[in-house]
């Protein structure tokens, strides 16, 4: 099953439109939507609206992976939308409406960093990912860019171990640790990323876990309104158009996104038919050694012959059988 957990709605709705998914009518505290098994998509794919911050992800995550009964084969994927902090100048023009595979979690507060396990090559770029408790507003996410070590234009520092314990640039309260990021790489801000990750991690593995994020801003105020005022100063009309502007960014790499959904969903199918296989496995070495009337030791080691027997495509079954007959 593929578990995807979005912020808000206006983040993935269109995701939710292409994939044909409907509301689900259960009493759960968090809003939820589904593909049903008539749905283009192969699997199923279950989507939980969490809310804004570490508290409502974390309690989002842990309530739907512990009421599903998430097990091994099972993939979460995180979306959204994110600040972008810090990334190196392009000829091209800005990052905003790109989408970033996170490879990196880290806690703005503790200063601890989390590592999804990156097995599978995609075409998204990476980007380091930060999350913090509160709303940054432009000022406070460049002053926050300003602190980032390592990257061009920024700071006095330069990437060297030697210099990896000095004093940043003020204005950072980030606590590095002794890790050398690459000297461009990218850096964004959200206010969930690492509670979905340590939720997720009391169920499922690190290779298992997905992080999304569409590059749609550089701290509150959105990046075409260069009045600095605060949200609530601006009018409804701006406050709309604004909105509008987000959901372009959002779709501007639509069908990327969809493909990386139903990538992860087959990934999702082929590891959950694994699964199964190995259960059934477990299911007959448990039957075999209570016949046997093997211990605890034995059948392990039982276990390891009946593996070793499976990869040399030695049929096991047929001996046993063949024994039952001869007494």
């Amino acid at each position: 099953m593929l578990f995807i957990f979005a912020a808000h709605y206006g983040e993935i709705e269109n995701i939710i439109q292409a994939l044909k998914m409907g509301k689900r009518k259960t009493s759960f505290p968090f809003l939820q939507y589904c593909t049903s098994e008539f749905s283009e998509s192969e699997g199923r794919i279950l989507l939980t609206i969490c809310g804004e911050g570490r508290n409502n992800a974390a309690a989002a995550v842990s309530a739907t992976l512990a009421k599903e009964g998430a097990k091994r084969g099972d993939i979460l994927l995180s979306l959204g939308s994110a600040a972008i902090l810090k990334a190196p100048h392009t000829a091209g023009g800005s990052y905003l409406g790109s989408w970033f595979l996170i490879h990196a979690l880290q806690e703005w507060a503790t200063g601890r960093q989390f590592y999804p396990d990156m097995l599978y090559a995609f075409s998204f770029p990476e980007a380091r990912l930060i999350t913090g408790d509160q709303r940054l507003s432009w000022k406070d996410a460049e002053t926050l860019g300003r602190g980032l070590p390592y990257l061009p234009d920024r700071g006095d520092l330069k990437a060297s171990p030697a210099n990896a314990s000095k004093k940043r640039t003020k204005g950072s309260s980030i606590k590095f640790s002794k890790e050398i990021p690459y000297p461009e790489e990218i850096f964004l801000y959200d206010m969930e990323s690492t509670a979905v990750f340590q939720s997720g991690y009391s169920f499922l593995s690190t290779e298992d876990m997905f992080f999304l994020r569409c590059g749609t801003d550089f701290g509150l105020n959105f990046a075409g309104n260069t009045a600095e005022e605060s949200e609530k100063e601006q009018s409804q009309k701006q406050i709309n158009k604004v909105k509008e502007e987000f959901r372009k960014l959002l779709r501007r790499e639509e069908k990327q996104v969809l493909s990386f959904i139903r990538i992860l969903d087959e990934i999702s199918l082929k590891k959950e038919k694994e699964r199964q296989k190995e259960e059934a496995f477990l299911s007959e070495v448990q039957l075999l050694s209570q016949e046997l009337r093997l211990s605890f030791v034995l059948e392990k080691k039982l276990e390891k012959l009946l593996r070793y027997g499976k990869s040399i495509h030695f049929s096991w079954n047929k001996y046993f059988q063949k024994k039952r007959q001869e007494g």
